[in-house]
């Protein structure tokens, strides 16, 4: 049952995430991960995001969690879990094809959230 396989795939996720963070000989890496993955949230309940989560963390945010910032906001940014969870996904620019027959336009979730707040954003 996909349920089933959904729980099993979570639960392996953090258990692996559990033995990193103990075992880890690079303490300072894993906390700032832990750090950074609470700042760039992204909800595990919110359907297809589980999927993505250990791949998330374990190749956007601790390869990235000591090094340039604009960097890890790009990645974050560019990630299918962070894409899907603020459903930039659905995202498409003013005047686009794609945008035609769409009410929401262009989503400002991610820059609200995660990039200082909606002036931040726009500057």
């Amino acid at each position: 049952m996909l349920t089933d396989r959904v729980q099993e795939t979570s639960l392996q996720t953090h258990q692996a995430r559990l033995w990193q963070v103990t075992k880890s000989p690079r303490q300072l890496q894993e906390v700032m991960t832990e750090f950074w993955f609470n700042h760039f949230n992204v909800f595990e309940g919110k359907e297809w995001v589980r999927y993505w989560n250990g791949e998330y963390q374990k190749d956007v945010l601790r390869p990235q969690a000591l090094g340039n910032f604009r960097q890890l906001l790009g990645s974050v940014a560019h990630h299918p879990a962070m894409l899907y969870y603020l459903d930039n996904w659905l995202s498409s620019g003013v005047g686009t094809p794609e945008a035609k027959g769409r009410v929401k336009g262009l989503n400002e979730n991610y820059g609200r959230r995660h990039a200082g707040g909606e002036r931040q954003a726009r500057r």
